[in-house]
């Protein structure tokens, strides 16, 4: 199904077509039909997001370091392929308390993108009662 969504015959050519034009594009567009196949069952789909959980997972434990907190905080998941009840989410959730023991619980939203980021600015800040508020108001909070 990769090799049809790129036009490629083989490994060879799929790495090809995602290395040109709009790399990123490339990739989300292969990750929601690597994300659709683990939902069928597709062994090798759920071994890819399985290992892209694990290195979400460490991106954030090296945030955390650098961060230098040490309190509790949640672990908020933002857009299309974490979104709660999608194979990447569970994957995600299940891999976080291998690499980072202070996040207390990780939880999905869906408010755009500006929203999360301006959220994330306010937590930054300290300002947490306030980015949590402006994350209700969007919507965004999922229970």
């Amino acid at each position: 199904a990769i090799l049809l969504r790129f036009v490629a015959s083989s490994a060879r050519d799929l790495i090809r077509a995602v290395e040109t034009g709009d790399r990123r594009s490339s990739v989300a567009g292969a990750a929601k039909v690597v994300s659709q196949l683990a939902g069928q069952g597709c062994a090798c789909a759920v071994e890819l997001l399985e290992n892209a959980a694990e290195e979400i997972a460490r991106a954030v434990a090296a945030a955390c370091r650098r961060d230098g907190g040490t309190e509790p905080i949640p672990l908020i998941l933002s857009g299309g392929l974490v979104e709660n009840g999608r194979p990447m989410f569970s994957l995600v959730a299940q891999a976080i308390p291998k690499y980072v023991g202070r996040i207390s619980e990780v939880r999905p939203v869906s408010p755009a993108p500006s929203v999360s980021a301006a959220a994330l600015a306010l937590h930054n800040r300290g300002l947490d009662v306030a980015a949590e508020r402006l994350l209700n108001l969007s919507g965004g909070e999922q229970p």
